[in-house]
């Protein structure tokens, strides 16, 4: 970690999956609210992040002392990016834009694993970072795997762009791992929720066949996710299962999965 890093007032973290990304950036914040200082945290990895459920984005205030407050999500509407690029960006984005609102003078993002080129992901990161521009550009990576990403950046004067390698106590999880990982947060946002029948006049935004365990973001006046629903019946009557009050909910959004609400599972 360079001082000029740690000095920047957006900071966009990137790399391969089980890089020890989150790890940084805890340590990150710590230093920064160690100072004194108010830090935004945009937990963008809609698949493995640590502030909210999957499919969405997030955004923490850290403030000296106290523990990291949620106080704003997106949906985004799938566990991984692919497909779901303009939201993802847009998101981050919004969510940054946010932290400012709330008072917060540094601004770090910490993203998806997703960075193959073949996959769309290096032009993924390089939208965000355009998005977020200027900002510092922090890079995990091993024998400069991210070399797509961060190349073309080291001569651009938006981006202060730094290298540093994995932290040596990173594990690799399995795809079942991170799967009943992602289940078991599903399944603990949407405890305690109930079949509640949306108002006729509420917009609907997305496409397709809308079947049953469809889930869906309900989003504020600011298009904001409140949190996640699941499709208990659409036709005449729409309702969903959700611990969410529906008296905020102002739109919904239709997402890519079907989600078990019991279970938590992807179908």
């Amino acid at each position: 970690m360079t001082e000029r890093a740690v000095d920047a007032s957006t900071v966009l973290v990137v790399g391969r999956t089980d890089r020890g990304k989150t790890t940084w950036v805890r340590t990150l914040i710590e230093r920064w609210t160690s100072r004194g200082e108010t830090v935004g945290w945009v937990d963008a990895d809609v698949g493995q992040g640590v502030l909210g459920p999957p499919a969405v984005q997030s955004v923490a205030v850290c403030r000296p002392g106290r523990d990291p407050q949620v106080v704003a999500r997106w949906f985004v509407g799938s566990t991984s990016p692919r497909a779901h690029m303009l939201p993802c960006v847009v998101g981050v984005l919004r969510l940054a834009a946010r932290a400012r609102e709330e008072g917060c003078g540094r601004v770090v993002v910490d993203t998806t694993g997703l960075v193959a080129p073949s996959e769309g992901g290096v032009a993924l990161k390089i939208w965000k970072a355009e998005a977020l521009a200027p900002c510092a550009v922090v890079g995990l990576e091993v024998d400069g795997e991210l070399e797509p990403i961060l190349g073309p950046m080291e001569g651009d004067p938006r981006f202060e762009v730094v290298r540093i390698p994995p932290g040596s106590g990173v594990r690799r999880r399995s795809f079942e791992e991170r799967a009943a990982a992602r289940a078991q947060r599903f399944r603990e946002h949407l405890a305690g929720g109930r079949e509640v029948l949306l108002p006729r006049e509420t917009p609907v935004y997305g496409m397709g066949a809308v079947a049953r365990g469809r889930l869906v973001g309900l989003l504020d006046g600011d298009g904001f996710c409140l949190g996640l629903g699941v499709v208990a019946r659409w036709g005449e009557r729409r309702a969903v299962h959700s611990p969410v009050d529906l008296g905020r909910v102002c739109a919904v959004r239709l997402g890519a999965l079907k989600v078990d609400p019991e279970s938590g599972r992807e179908g």
